[in-house]
């Protein structure tokens, strides 16, 4: 008996580690997720964003020491043409209520001023309501940068699949391939957008 738990302690120290180190399930959705990302042209990126509706404990420390709270997030991007790098960039933070909506027809967008300072609104952000729509329900924030067009969003599958501007029916879902087909889809539309209007403002 003590023979066979001794054995049986050495294979928990052996197989334990092993276990440990294994990629969870979640670890290779991710993984097969962004692998098709990158396969329809997309650039993934980790990122942090200031969180709009933080609560009081997150934006001051017990101590009373201001904090910054932020937001871990992964960015899907598309690749502007070289000739239109550089123009212009602008982020939009995604968030139910916001106080300084970027328009009043959409209240659920705030620009992101520690981003873009001072930008003018260009003409296309009334067709952002359409492009968020096509959005997942899980998107922080999207926007322009130097160098593409973003989506900034917490890759949950499933509950994700729902559209951010809720136009999907109650508890409809989508394959992550399906989320990523329309992610892309409303990114080449922004991107579509933003180029036409580069070139009728000659930047």
């Amino acid at each position: 008996m003590t023979t066979l738990l001794i054995v049986l302690a050495g294979m928990a120290l052996v197989v334990g580690p092993i276990a440990y180190l294994m990629p969870s399930r979640r670890d290779r959705e991710l993984a097969s997720l962004r692998m098709a990302a990158r396969a329809r042209g997309l650039e993934v990126e980790l990122a942090r964003l200031p969180k709009l509706n933080a609560d009081a404990h997150e934006r001051v420390s017990a101590s009373g020491i201001a904090k910054q709270p932020v937001l871990e997030c992964v960015e899907y991007g598309l690749p502007l043409p070289l000739a239109l790098q550089g123009a212009l960039s602008w982020r939009a933070l995604v968030a139910p209520e916001t106080e300084f909506p970027l328009t009043p027809g959409l209240p659920n967008l705030e620009l992101d001023r520690g981003a873009t300072p001072n930008v003018p609104l260009p003409p296309y952000f009334a067709a952002l309501p359409e492009i968020l729509a096509a959005l997942p329900a899980d998107t922080v924030a999207l926007g322009v940068t130097r160098t593409g067009v973003v989506c900034y969003w917490h890759e949950r599958l499933g509950g994700a699949a729902d559209s951010a501007a809720g136009h999907r029916p109650a508890g409809a879902q989508a394959s992550g391939e399906a989320i990523l087909d329309a992610l892309a889809q409303a990114l080449r539309a922004l991107l579509a957008h933003h180029a036409a209007w580069l070139k009728e403002a000659e930047f």
